[in-house]
């Protein structure tokens, strides 16, 4: 049932023409500060949803998440002005928040039960290939949905598959890894002491709070690419929404197919030493993004979605292997809270950064940031853990 919710979650049509749908209401500034609200909702609600899967069950609150989905596809689908934008992206990033974290904790923890967590980066693999594939052919269809019919009509088809998804959900099993928890009764005490201890759960030992600054520190320039300069780059060098599309296409299947390296890159370095090398690869890939002309670019950043896909998987196992299953979803969506906050402050700047500076600057400032930062998130690590050995 996760493999087809992998499938249907990803299932984006709006995927390669979103810049060009927006611009019909506003700029560059108008996207930043779109996608300025929808990292607000993320945060705010964030942890929250994290704590409502561990005391209420990851189902409901997965099933929850597909509705919240689909009623923000079918108002950006009818969306006649800026502020409908911005209501959509909201509820569709509240949405998106319950199921990341909670997506990842129902497969560990269902794979816990069974004692099979070892294997817990190689599902993860697989789901995240099954998505990018799914992202590939929804990328090829809402493209030309886009180009040849409607601009309407990719969001509203995703509304639809996320009505899809909640009727698959109906169909999980909840896994039982904690006893106190598996009578999933609220109360806003409960709720409060889950929050609480789930927070302090991240950063209880010296070790897990080097591991999640340097995961953090190495997790925040991607999530910017992602989220909106990828696409700003590509149309500030010219491109066209086929142009945009090919490069989605090409990018996902790079992911879908590199993604399955991780197990074997960690198996020979170990997960942190694959981790920081890849994010340093990425980089220095950035420093060289911000030189090259279109076509060039379009390499580049199918290749930065390749290596960034088997360094999530990589992310992931890092934080679950050290998470215990009574805190699984609220520490981790206390963590994809931390790494989405600078994104609030950030999102419209490099909107008018993009206006006023253009793209090859941005780009070789987001590429030096990130370099300098794991360089001193590494030093971090390495001198608090041994401080700590000598203590």
């Amino acid at each position: 049932m996760l493999y087809v919710l992998s499938f249907l979650n990803y299932l984006w049509f709006w995927l390669a023409i979103w810049v060009f749908y927006y611009l019909l209401f506003t700029n560059y500034a108008g996207v930043g500060m779109i996608e300025t609200a929808m990292i607000i909702s993320m945060v705010v609600f964030e942890v929250p949803s994290g704590v409502l899967a561990d005391l209420l069950g990851k189902k409901k609150v997965l099933i929850l998440a597909f509705l919240a989905v689909a009623i923000s596809e079918f108002v950006m689908s009818g969306a006649l002005n800026f502020w409908m934008l911005i209501i959509s992206a909201s509820i569709g990033s509240l949405g998106t928040t319950m199921i990341s974290g909670t997506f990842e904790a129902i497969t560990y923890d269902s794979l816990k039960e069974i004692g099979r967590e070892r294997f817990y980066d190689k599902i993860l693999a697989k789901q995240r290939s099954v998505g990018y594939i799914a992202n590939a052919l929804a990328t090829v269809i809402g493209g030309y949905i886009y180009m040849h019919y409607s601009h309407r009509l990719p969001f509203f088809l995703v509304g639809l598959v996320s009505l899809g998804s909640v009727m698959v959900a109906l169909f999980l099993k909840e896994p039982k890894t904690h006893s106190k928890l598996d009578q999933h009764i609220f109360s806003w005490k409960a709720y409060w002491k889950q929050f609480k201890d789930g927070f302090q759960h991240l950063f209880s030992s010296v070790k897990l709070k080097s591991i999640v600054i340097l995961l953090l520190v190495a997790g925040v320039i991607p999530l910017f690419m992602y989220e909106m300069v990828e696409d700003l780059i590509l149309v500030n060098y010219g491109a066209t929404a086929r142009e945009v599309s090919i490069e989605i296409v090409l990018g996902l299947i790079a992911s879908a197919i590199l993604v399955h390296l991780s197990r074997f890159i960690t198996r020979k370095l170990g997960s942190l030493k694959s981790f920081v090398g890849i994010t340093l690869l990425y980089g220095i890939t950035l420093l060289i993004l911000s030189s090259v002309n279109l076509y060039g670019a379009i390499l580049l950043i199918v290749f930065l979605e390749g290596i960034i896909s088997i360094n999530k998987v990589i992310r992931s196992k890092i934080l679950n292997d050290q998470i215990s299953s009574r805190y699984r979803a609220t520490s981790l969506s206390t963590f994809n809270m931390l790494l989405s906050i600078p994104y609030i402050f950030m999102a419209a700047w490099l909107g008018y950064l993009f206006d006023g500076y253009g793209a090859r600057k941005v780009v070789f400032a987001l590429g030096t940031t990130m370099i300098a930062g794991v360089v001193l998130a590494i030093i971090n690590f390495y001198w608090r853990n041994g401080k700590s050995k000598n203590a």
